[in-house]
């Protein structure tokens, strides 16, 4: 068999041949170290074929992508736990304080009841007539207790002096029922109701009604009953013929007549000792 061989052309001299890697000549002049070196890190090898160092560049190459996206993979999550502790830290420490204890009330509005019969206040032939019944709170009963009926009348602040805190005047007619709101004053301890008959008899023209504890006080003080203090307590007056009486002798059922409910609000306390008013019907 005759051996055919291809001449190269002058040109093609030092052009390495296809798949044979870098030129013969880079590798063993002086560049033939850094075209080795950079040969293969781009995945050439000398002495693979262009197909296979084309595989082995793509297989390198895919192969940092991977270690590139699992590292990146990696970090996120590290962030994320990080991020999830450092949220849970701030959540505990930032978290907001329980609701502080309601403060106590230290504001009673009291209703008072005033049931009148129907010979309430009678004149010489036993008519009835209207009468003014004096509400006073009290920071202590016991002048008032010892007090004439003419000295109440005709010279209450000098008689009662400091113990007044406040008073006011009710007017109160036969079969009447008349229903009573105020703001009991802090500094009194006692309502005492005053009925200023035209013939009063014996001690029956005052009563006495011993607020209770204020809620506030109840609550610090720890004198409270079962039921805790009242808030807003009601309590009732009756008047009979020249009696006034809190309760301890009267009740609803003895003033059957008495069914119309006349409401009255009285003022709040202006400072001092407030001066007789006779208060006026709330609309």
């Amino acid at each position: 068999m005759r051996r055919t061989s291809r001449r190269r052309s002058r040109s093609d001299r030092g052009r390495p041949a296809r798949g044979q890697g870098p030129p013969r000549a880079w590798r063993g002049g002086p560049f033939g170290f850094w075209a080795d070196a950079f040969g293969k890190k781009l995945g050439h090898s000398p002495h693979l074929p262009i197909k296979r160092r084309a595989m082995a560049a793509s297989a390198s190459t895919t192969s940092w992508k991977r270690k590139r996206a699992a590292l990146a993979l990696a970090s996120l999550s590290f962030l994320g736990l990080g991020l999830g502790v450092l949220s849970s830290f701030a959540i505990g420490c930032g978290s907001a304080p329980p609701p502080a204890a309601p403060k106590p009330c230290d504001v009673q509005i009291v209703t008072l009841r005033i049931y009148a019969a129907d010979n309430i206040n009678p004149n010489e032939n036993q008519n009835p007539r209207p009468v003014v019944i004096r509400l006073y709170q009290l920071k202590d009963e016991m002048r008032m207790q010892n007090a004439t009926y003419d000295e109440v009348l005709l010279s209450d602040k000098e008689v009662l002096a400091d113990d007044i805190v406040k008073m006011d005047e009710v007017s109160v007619f036969p079969n009447d029922l008349v229903e009573v709101k105020f703001e009991r004053a802090k500094e009194a301890s006692t309502l005492g109701g005053v009925a200023l008959f035209h013939s009063p008899k014996g001690q029956s023209w005052k009563t006495f009604y011993a607020f209770p504890l204020m809620p506030g006080e109840a609550q610090c003080g720890g004198r409270e009953s079962d039921a805790g203090a009242q808030a807003d307590p009601k309590t009732a007056f009756f008047v009979e013929s020249t009696k006034i009486d809190n309760g301890s002798e009267f009740d609803e059922s003895m003033f059957p007549n008495a069914t119309s409910v006349r409401r009255v609000n009285l003022p709040k306390a202006s400072g001092g000792n407030a001066p007789p008013k006779a208060a006026a019907p709330a609309p």
